[in-house]
């Protein structure tokens, strides 16, 4: 029995982008981080998110609005959309900023945690899920080691 390539278990599917653009609106501020980038994902949770974010984005206890949009948008975005659902696959989540991990040099990037207040459970499930099963397929390309 010969063994398959990895050129064989690839599929044009497979070498599609899984990102998404994180939006940040603070509904006590009314700051915004919408440039592409400024925002980055570092895990998900069943009910929060841990991002990595620009110094002074929030503080505990503010109130956030995020938009998750699949990649690519299309156009750059100057502004948090008052419409997200135009954008291909985005929604919102509102939370409250719980944990803030600042570095001790200030111009880095701050962690934060966010856990949900609303939203929608399925819509968030199904976000996860895609990262996993992109996560899962990865792995089974890996060699395998006796």
């Amino acid at each position: 029995m010969s063994q398959k390539s990895i050129i064989d278990l690839i599929s044009a599917v497979d070498l599609q982008d899984l990102k998404h653009l994180v939006l940040i609106r603070n509904d006590v501020s009314g700051t915004e981080c919408v440039e592409e980038g400024s925002v980055q994902m570092l895990e998900l949770q069943e009910k929060s998110i841990v991002l990595l974010v620009p110094p002074n984005t929030c503080v505990e206890g503010h109130g956030l609005t995020l938009c998750m949009i699949r990649l690519p948008v299309g156009k750059a975005i100057s502004r948090y959309p008052a419409r997200p659902e135009i954008y291909n696959n985005a929604f919102e989540i509102i939370g409250k900023v719980f944990k803030i991990e600042r570095p001790e040099k200030r111009k880095e990037y701050w962690t934060i945690t966010v856990n949900f207040t609303q939203y929608d459970v399925a819509l968030w499930e199904a976000f996860i899920v895609s990262y996993i099963q992109r996560q899962e397929k990865i792995n089974e390309l890996r060699p395998k080691h006796e």
